[in-house]
């Protein structure tokens, strides 16, 4: 399964089958726009490629990357096994068409019935916040989240998680003459209510609630058709259990339990989702305007506005993707345990001042880069260089020191160099898709990755300022979408160097990094469609057969 990383957690059944549901919307001027959520864990460049090529193959076709919403609701008891990129198929012994294959065609099924059921309809937005004693969502890194300046100064204790997330749900509400015909909502929890010890697929809490409401709704109005979203918000930092210390991971677990937990806290969602399905709301209507870059995140520059005072005059930018050791000591008590995760520490920083110093004596060049990638990823302790095809500073798998049975990531990687299967391109995606959508007073940006609480407030506010000429007054951050590149979190954040600091892979610039493309995006919306000026020609590397054959498989009795 893809989510965890953890080789324990592979599939043996199915608990719950998964969904792939699909909004389609068109308004009066005769814009049309998707919107897509996929009941697995993220979103790849490989499922998204092979989704337009379908829309593009279509007659009377008008769809183009800027009118397609491709998003994941996260769980992580779905498969693996669905990208090009190596390093996120470790779950699995690599690529697999069929599963691959499965996912497409349920997106075609999803919008053939959207299609074949639209109807005359409003779009009405809607938005509630939890009552802070509803115990749906917890921070499980408040000593990053701590270190924010909007919350310097405030006494957090540890019993607060609960109230360091953003608890406030916002929807869309479409509903016709005859009664209601859909529901999308954003709310901020991971879909980890089932751990990494399960072996059944599961859409967990999302899932869940769902089906509930679907099933509510269909009983009460009617309305056989209905289907209901529950979306992902900013929820890299944000879990649906109060954390557990570390000693419990080692004590006998009743995964069924996990199911239960799931059900119930996707019964909460339910319930939220229900009391504003029944409030009054804000109608949306006019131009639906939709914009779609691809941006190189490896070397991004950073606008002197995202950066603090003594940072504005220099010239800063992102480096290519690097992983660190906190990244391997996981979350949700998946990872690596402390003893293995000081020593790797060490080593790290072995290696970072051994490159240092042999780069300083052999080429000025190469030891500027390296340099540069130091500082943009400091504090950061390096384990995986995915950008640069590297694992503790050898391109080598086979030659690294430490055995496959310490981390899968490593006996992964040892068994693909072995293969010669490594290839020539990164391991995770740089070259990734930035989207943001706006129709009527809502705004929604799309980005492909996981964002803490407080940088997807930080987007949200400042994309809210920017596009608030065009009439925007709410901002819906919609990630997990259309691609996948670990984390966003603040610079504060990062320097804490939890596990989502591990995990962002661009450094410690990476928001700043995502806020100048958004500015970007939102000058040119601010101007006519036809007097825009965005360079699209940057595009997503392409796997040649040859090279995802190498690590593919075929999964039997599939």
């Amino acid at each position: 399964m893809l989510g965890y990383g953890n080789p324990g957690n592979f599939v043996e059944g199915v608990e719950t089958p998964l969904r792939v549901r699909v909004f389609y919307f068109k308004n009066s001027n005769g814009q049309e726009l998707i919107f897509a959520n996929f009941e697995i864990c993220f979103i790849t460049q490989i499922l998204r490629e092979t989704i337009l090529d379908f829309l593009k193959g279509l007659s009377n076709s008008n769809w183009r990357d800027a009118n397609v919403i491709l998003t994941a609701q996260h769980t992580h008891s779905a498969p693996s096994g669905y990208t090009h990129y190596a390093l996120y198929n470790m779950p699995t012994p690599g690529f697999c068409q069929q599963v691959l294959d499965t996912l497409v065609d349920g997106f075609k099924e999803a919008f053939a019935s959207a299609k074949e059921n639209s109807v005359a309809a409003k779009v009405l937005y809607k938005a509630a916040e939890f009552p802070p004693e509803i115990p749906v969502a917890y921070n499980r890194s408040m000593s990053a989240y701590k270190r924010n300046n909007e919350v310097a100064g405030k006494r957090l204790r540890i019993e607060d998680q609960n109230l360091c997330v953003d608890r406030t749900m916002r929807a869309l509400h479409i509903v016709s003459e005859s009664g209601p015909v859909g529901f999308i909502n954003w709310f901020a929890v991971h879909c980890t209510s089932v751990m990494w010890t399960n072996r059944l697929i599961s859409p967990d809490n999302k899932g869940y609630a769902s089906l509930e409401m679907e099933q509510f709704v269909r009983k009460e109005s009617g309305a056989g058709n209905f289907e209901a979203i529950f979306a992902q918000g900013n929820a890299g930092d944000v879990s649906p259990l109060y954390q557990v210390p570390k000693w419990k991971r080692y004590l006998p677990r009743d995964v069924s339990d996990d199911f239960a937990k799931a059900r119930h806290n996707g019964h909460l969602q339910f319930e939220q989702a229900l009391k504003i399905f029944k409030n009054s709301g804000e109608e949306l209507s006019g131009d639906i305007d939709s914009e779609f870059l691809y941006v190189d995140m490896s070397c991004q520059k950073v606008d002197p506005e995202f950066l603090p005072k003594r940072y504005k005059r220099r010239n800063i930018t992102t480096s290519p993707a690097c992983l660190g050791v906190a990244f391997l000591k996981g979350a949700e008590n998946a990872g690596i345990d402390f003893f293995i995760a000081y020593p790797a520490i060490l080593i790290s920083y072995i290696i970072m001042w051994f490159e240092i110093f042999v780069t300083s004596i052999l080429n000025a060049k190469m030891a500027q880069a390296v340099r540069k990638k130091y500082k943009s990823q400091a504090p950061k302790a390096i384990f995986v260089e995915s950008g640069a095809r590297r694992i503790w500073g050898t391109r080598k798998g086979v030659g690294l020191v430490l055995p496959g049975a310490v981390d899968p990531t490593i006996k992964y990687f040892k068994r693909l160099a072995r293969r010669n299967a490594l290839g020539k391109k990164s391991w995770t995606q740089q070259v990734l898709p930035a989207q943001v959508t706006v129709m009527g007073s809502l705004c929604l940006v799309m980005l492909p990755a996981e964002t803490s609480t407080m940088a997807g407030q930080r987007i949200a506010k400042y994309v809210a300022k920017m596009l608030k000429r065009n009439g925007v007054k709410h901002v819906v951050l919609s990630p997990y979408a259309n691609g996948y590149s670990g984390y966003i979190v603040t610079p504060e954040e990062y320097s804490a160097q939890c596990y989502e600091g591990g995990h962002c892979v661009f450094g410690r610039w990476t928001l700043p990094a995502w806020l100048t493309v958004l500015k970007g995006i939102c000058e040119e919306m601010q101007k006519a469609p036809d007097q825009r000026s965005m360079d699209r020609s940057l595009r997503p590397p392409t796997f040649t057969n040859e090279e995802i054959s190498k690590r593919s498989f075929v999964a039997h009795g599939y």
